[in-house]
């Protein structure tokens, strides 16, 4: 194991090292630079204090050399005051966030923000939004189409993506469709390729053409098709679960995630719900922090003759998965 004090040198040096090391950063530092400049100044107001008292000079001369000094002066003046002024607002700030009169999302917030461009800079690329919409048809399959706006921080030619149906439809057909890849910026060209098409899992790379550089936008969308059977539709399905659902993994540093789920006209769910789950959801384990942090993000709405589910996500934790829920409605 490495450490982080100087293990090539002795004992005795590494000591007089530090002593060093500690003289030249107190020496460097604001308040010292403050000490030492406070000092100089009351030495030259003394050597001109004393010239000034010495017999034989004109008054006139005086005058003008005590407008010199007010002038000179008063930007020091002004610093200091601005100074204490600041100190006194940090104080108070800062007593405030202690008794916890400040809102806590405040600090949440931007904590999220550094969090997520630390991860974006490390990963090479970055989600800004990433919406998913999930149709629901009469036939109980669904259409699910993402939206992508993908913001890079390093040369990327590719990017990957991938579909998984925890339960098979009821028609024992478990295999997703690619329906279509399309590029929403008409400088770049988007080619699938399919990795992967097995049972309940689709694995897909999209080779991005030119490539992106770091601080350049890629926006495209990714339609894919499940077959019939997936979600009940009519209450008489039979299902594995008490329970529809909608999840979502992030594994990519994402800034906003927007789900929605649309109903067939005259569904209506019986209940619904979120969810926030660790890993990649297969043991549906909560995330109890994140559950209460997202539990005011989810909206039922009407959009005409369809009933609608969707959840506004600022900042979705990396490595969690994000779930709408729904009990299917009663037998029609």
């Amino acid at each position: 194991m490495k450490r982080a004090d100087c293990p090539h040198l002795p004992r005795s040096q590494r000591v007089g090292q530090g002593t060093n090391e500690s003289m030249q950063n107190l020496w460097n530092s604001p308040l010292t630079r403050v000490v030492f400049g406070v000092i100089a100044f009351i030495a030259g107001i003394a050597k001109i204090l004393e010239f000034l008292l010495k017999p034989g000079i004109p008054s006139g001369a005086k005058l003008f050399i005590w407008i010199v000094l007010f002038f000179a002066a008063l930007p020091f003046v002004a610093q200091a005051i601005v100074w204490g002024i600041n100190r006194q607002i940090e104080s108070a700030l800062e007593q405030r966030t202690l008794r916890g009169e400040l809102p806590i999302a405040v600090s949440e917030e931007v904590t999220s923000e550094v969090t997520y461009v630390f991860d974006s800079k490390v990963y090479g690329m970055a989600y800004e939004d990433l919406i998913v919409h999930c149709t629901i048809c009469n036939d109980g399959s669904a259409v699910f189409r993402r939206e992508i706006d993908l913001m890079t921080y390093s040369l990327i030619s590719e990017t990957n993506h991938y579909m998984l149906l925890p339960e098979a439809p009821q028609n024992g057909e478990d295999f997703v469709e690619l329906v279509d890849v399309k590029s929403l910026d008409r400088f770049r060209t988007l080619t699938p390729q399919v990795l992967e098409l097995s049972s309940g899992r689709t694995s897909l790379r999209v080779s991005i053409s030119p490539p992106a550089n770091p601080g350049d936008h890629i926006k495209y969308q990714v339609t894919e098709k499940s077959p019939p059977g997936l979600y009940a539709v009519t209450g008489l399905e039979e299902r594995k679960m008490a329970f529809d659902y909608l999840a979502w993994d992030i594994w990519c540093p994402t800034k906003r995630l927007e789900m929605k789920v649309l109903f067939p006209e005259g569904v209506r769910p019986r209940d619904f719900g979120h969810d926030a789950w660790y890993a990649l959801g297969q043991g549906r384990s909560r995330h109890a922090q994140e559950f209460e942090r997202v539990k005011e993000c989810l909206r039922q709405r009407e959009e005409g003759v369809y009933c609608t589910l969707s959840a506004f996500i600022p900042y979705p934790v990396l490595g969690l998965t994000y779930v709408i829920t729904w009990v299917p409605p009663k037998p029609t």
